[in-house]
């Protein structure tokens, strides 16, 4: 008997790692921390995205992380097939995301972006949250909810038995999904069940914020250069 087994219908999530500026853009953002991450009430509690803080990739001084991002989201449109010259990329929204040892950041979406990105400044070895994507569309599986009642050893999990998948994270990653994925962090560990209240420190503080996970996140629109095709 022969067996031919076909993956359909699979969602691309792309993981560019070794920037080369890393470091350099790592010192930059250190020194400009106050134009991305700056809270001067230390009682508000919201991410800097909430508070306006929405234009990072303004920052002349980062334009090689975001050089960087847009070249990624070239080589995600390429593995989709497209041909990544037929488009402009417009970052229309990039920020700041931190996650302190106890905080993760909830399931959300970008829903109103095409691809989203996420570049990882600062990783503290203590501060082990995953990135993780979850598929929340209707599953072509033996009946409704098959795959979450089997009993599957998590080594063995793939790429059509699981419906999240979690990525460790390091610094000078780029991680690039569609935006209409949904995404969030989580410990993967006993801390799952002990998550405090997300950014409920003044990150003014320099020190304070070299100690915590810190992200670039954002989002781009995709505007083709023939519209009329």
């Amino acid at each position: 008997m022969e067996i031919k087994h076909h993956r359909l219908f699979p969602t691309l999530v792309s993981e560019f790692t070794d920037f080369e500026q890393q470091e350099a853009m790592k010192e930059v953002f250190w020194k400009n921390h106050e134009r991305h991450a700056f809270k001067n009430d230390p009682y508000l509690v919201a991410p800097p995205e909430q508070f306006g803080m929405i234009l990072s990739h303004a920052d002349e001084e980062l334009s090689p992380l975001f050089d960087n991002v847009i070249a990624c989201a070239k080589g995600y449109v390429n593995e989709l097939g497209a041909d990544h010259d037929s488009y402009f990329y417009s970052i229309v929204k990039s920020f700041v995301s931190t996650n302190d040892l106890h905080t993760n950041n909830g399931p959300h979406k970008h829903g109103d972006a095409h691809i989203s990105f996420i570049y990882y400044i600062n990783v503290p070895e203590d501060i082990n949250q995953k990135f993780c994507v979850n598929d929340t569309r209707h599953r072509y599986e033996p009946y409704e909810g098959f795959s979450e009642t089997q009993k599957i050893d998590k080594q063995n999990l793939t790429d059509i038995n699981s419906e999240l998948w979690a990525f460790d994270v390091k610094e000078g990653t780029t991680i690039i999904i569609p935006s209409n994925l949904t995404h969030f962090t989580a410990f993967c560990d006993h801390r799952d069940n002990d998550v405090t209240q997300i950014f409920d420190k003044n990150i003014n503080d320099l020190s304070e914020l070299k100690q915590m996970r810190v992200s670039m996140a954002g989002d781009i629109i995709l505007t083709s250069k023939e519209p009329n095709r």
